[in-house]
């Protein structure tokens, strides 16, 4: 082999090994240039959260980090924009009521009326607080067992329904709960149950494990997974009814309890089991 030869192998060998070089340090620096970008637009929310990267090595890591963050911050936007809307919507019946008292007569049963309305205020704040820190974070319980009998009148009270719309037919069971949290779930039940029943009535029965709310009316228009997406409604519903929001409150309740929602309709009857 010639001098010359020799000298052109050697200058070869060179700019592979620079070419390989410069793409293993480009391959390697790549995913640092896709982050930044990334978080530019975390900002604009723009940020699209990506599956979980199986690497051990500081990139990767670094990566994991970024989006398990960037979750957070959609999870905590999600939960106050739910937050603000199920303000909107519980508020709604009080306050009617309240415009409606003012305009009354002062007398001491229109004045107790005024006090159970400002009761019901304070545990509207207590329960909006409650959503927002189980849909922001991981709440941790504290469950009990409670009477069936005391959550569905804490529920009853809360929504101030009449008990008329209510037809109990259950055995006082006793369920482990957290009763703050869990009597949220049940007063959405109810109040889905009287709000969209033919005869604004709703039926409350137990059977064995399960806790079921029945009433009249069309079926659901979509599959019962589909409500759990936050401010899903169905085709008859307008804003003005509705925010979607009941049965997604609901499903993460019963979800935090370790418990399941299913949902039937024969005959023209609805039905929501709660399996406890």
């Amino acid at each position: 082999m010639s001098y010359k030869s020799g000298i052109i192998i050697v200058f070869i060998g060179l700019f592979l090994l620079l070419f390989f070089i410069y793409y293993y340090i480009y391959r390697t620096l790549k995913p640092i240039k896709q982050l930044k970008e990334k978080i530019i637009h975390l900002g604009d929310e723009k940020i699209i959260i990506e599956p979980y990267i199986d690497k051990k090595d500081e990139i990767s890591q670094l990566q994991n980090e970024f989006f398990k963050s960037a979750k957070k911050l959609q999870d905590i936007k999600e939960s106050r924009n739910i937050f603000i809307r199920n303000i909107m919507h519980e508020l709604k019946t009080p306050i009617t009521k309240g415009k409606i008292l003012v305009k009354l007569e002062p007398t001491q049963s229109n004045k107790e009326k005024m006090e159970m309305l400002f009761i019901r205020l304070e545990s509207l704040i207590k329960e909006f607080a409650s959503i927002e820190e189980l849909l922001s974070t991981k709440k941790e319980l504290v469950k009990k067992e409670y009477k069936l009998e005391d959550i569905i009148e804490e529920a009853c009270d809360i929504l101030m329904c009449d008990e008329n719309n209510m037809i109990k037919e259950y055995e006082n069971m006793k369920i482990k709960a957290d009763f703050p949290l869990f009597i949220i779930a049940i007063k959405n039940l109810i109040d889905n149950g009287i709000k969209y029943s033919n005869n604004k009535e709703v039926i409350i029965k137990n059977k064995e494990n399960r806790l079921i709310f029945e009433n009249i009316g069309k079926s659901l228009d979509y599959p019962l997974e589909n409500y759990y997406e936050p401010f899903f409604k169905g085709d008859d519903v307008t804003s003005n009814t509705s925010f979607g929001l009941g049965l997604y409150i609901v499903y993460h309740i019963l979800s935090s309890h370790g418990m399941d929602l299913e949902y039937n309709h024969t005959n023209g009857i609805n039905q929501f089991s709660i399996i406890v």
